[in-house]
């Protein structure tokens, strides 16, 4: 009998892992398991590397943030459950996104110079009008962190009309975060518009157009919320208009206490500066008495 011996076939090399520049990894595809750095284009940079990556990088950004846009825009409730789902990865983050937004809108508005006062009317003071100048340049030099700390206040709004949702705290405030920054570029879109028509004449039909368009958005946003509950749809509109009229309203009467405590300060410290005098410096107070002589 013969043997037949088969002959041992070689293993072939296996490919060798590149190594993550960034932590040190193996990478045996494209990105690091361990980093997520892209291990595929980590070579010496050079004016044609640049050249090549800054379009398309420009162009990642704005789609992520444009298709973002468009999509709460245009359908926020399916766009923010998915999210809520964990499809999160061709949407922008809402914080960033609402700080993108409301920072273009206030650049935007700054170089308009867009009047937010009705001018010439006798109706109102000059004292009036000084003091509502000023607190509008303090409210539009902060204004992307006054939206930050409106957050909160409907947050809290949402989760209480829309807790048929069974949204926790956490997942109300990356809702309102988005549908904040979605009515912010409503905001910025219809700047043209006040700029056009913001005269005197047109100053409150224009501002009251805006308020409402703003409205009607984050009130069908929060009601499309709902759409997979069992609640009627006036009931799911009642509870979508309360959340951001609740909710607004619960952040300008915080707004207005933190203003009025900065203008007690403010009014603290002239009172205390006046009757201090200029050269005048406050002594120490002994804790005993003098003694007498």
């Amino acid at each position: 009998m013969f043997r037949h011996e088969t002959a041992e076939v070689p293993a072939l090399p296996l490919p060798q892992a590149a190594t993550c520049l960034n932590c040190g990894h193996d990478v045996p595809e494209r990105f690091c398991g361990r980093c997520a750095q892209d291990a595929h284009h980590t070579q010496r940079l050079t004016l044609q590397h640049l050249m090549h990556h800054l379009p398309h990088s420009v162009w990642h950004v704005d789609k992520g943030v444009l298709f973002t846009l468009k999509s709460i825009l245009l359908r926020p409730g399916p766009t923010l459950l998915t999210y809520l789902a964990g499809q999160r990865v061709n949407y922008f983050h809402p914080l960033s996104l609402l700080l993108l937004v409301t920072g273009a809108y206030s650049f935007a508005f700054s170089l308009l110079h867009i009047p937010l006062t009705v001018p010439d009317d006798p109706a109102v003071s000059e004292a009036f009008r000084q003091m509502q100048e000023s607190m509008t340049a303090v409210f539009f030099k902060y204004l992307r962190w006054v939206y930050v700390a409106m957050v909160p206040c409907v947050a809290a709004c949402a989760r209480l009309f829309l807790r048929r949702a069974r949204f926790n705290y956490a997942e109300c405030l990356y809702l309102v975060a988005f549908v904040t920054a979605g009515g912010n570029f409503i905001a910025l879109l219809y700047l043209p518009i006040s700029y056009a028509y913001g005269g005197a004449g047109h100053l409150p039909a224009t501002n009251s157009i805006l308020l409402g368009a703003v409205m009607l958005y984050s009130t069908w946003a929060y009601t499309s919320l709902l759409q997979h509950t069992t609640l009627t749809l006036p009931a799911r509109l009642l509870r979508g208009f309360l959340t951001q009229v609740c909710g607004l309203l619960g952040s300008v009467v915080v707004i207005i206490l933190l203003v009025l405590g900065a203008y007690a300060m403010m009014d603290r410290q002239t009172w205390e500066a006046e009757h201090q005098g200029p050269g005048k410096v406050s002594e120490p107070r002994s804790s005993h008495p003098k003694a007498t002589e």
